[in-house]
């Protein structure tokens, strides 16, 4: 009766019999959906990174793993967000505290938030680097153990999202596209060593 009322909706009544194709068990594996996913699913499009063909060839219990896969993978990106903002939202209050209290001298306020915003950054990149990076490995290896494919377009979708952050934190303190001076970082401007070969 819930799967009834769920692709009888209006949003999913005209797409009913697309997604009729992929048989009852499926679709009860797809109700805890968005209504607007599933909607997507039906056009074309994917629902955490598998089109209607994928979730054709895929069997119920692949189907099942691939969702619990891709709802953890979301639930640890929020949790990461959420700690980072958590953060952010705590530094602001200290700062603003310190402020009151007593104006500390210019250069060393300075320093301080330096410090606090380099350490933000290289959570972010941690984030990014490691976390993610290892998300994508466990899901590659997923699909490639399972013999379906990898979901590039989900990924690419995530991978995008951070692009499009790090363009809209460019254009609005209008940042240059490489630093330069004293604020360029080591990695950037020291030569790249060269290798011993006989070590080698």
């Amino acid at each position: 009766m819930q799967a009834s009322l769920k692709y009888l909706s209006p949003k999913l009544e005209s797409k009913a019999q697309a997604l009729a194709l992929l048989g009852k068990t499926k679709l009860f594996e797809l109700m805890t959906e968005n209504d607007d996913d599933l909607v997507e699913l039906a056009d074309g499009g994917t629902v955490a990174g598998m089109t209607l063909d994928d979730i054709d060839r895929m069997t119920s219990r692949e189907l099942k793993a691939a969702l619990r896969e891709a709802r953890e993978t979301n639930a640890a990106q929020q949790r990461v967000l959420a700690d980072k903002n958590e953060k952010i939202d705590s530094l602001s209050t200290k700062l603003e505290k310190k402020s009151r209290i007593q104006p500390p001298k210019p250069d060393e306020e300075v320093k301080k938030l330096r410090a606090a915003v380099t350490a933000l950054s290289t959570e972010a990149e941690s984030a990014i680097t490691v976390r993610l990076f290892s998300a994508f490995e466990t899901l590659c290896a997923y699909c490639a153990e399972k013999q379906i494919d990898t979901p590039k377009d989900f990924m690419a979708g995530l991978v995008c999202e951070l692009e499009y952050a790090a363009r809209s934190l460019r254009s609005t303190f209008d940042l240059p596209d490489t630093p330069t001076g004293n604020a360029a970082p080591a990695w950037l401007t020291e030569p790249v060593p060269e290798i011993d070969r006989q070590e080698a």
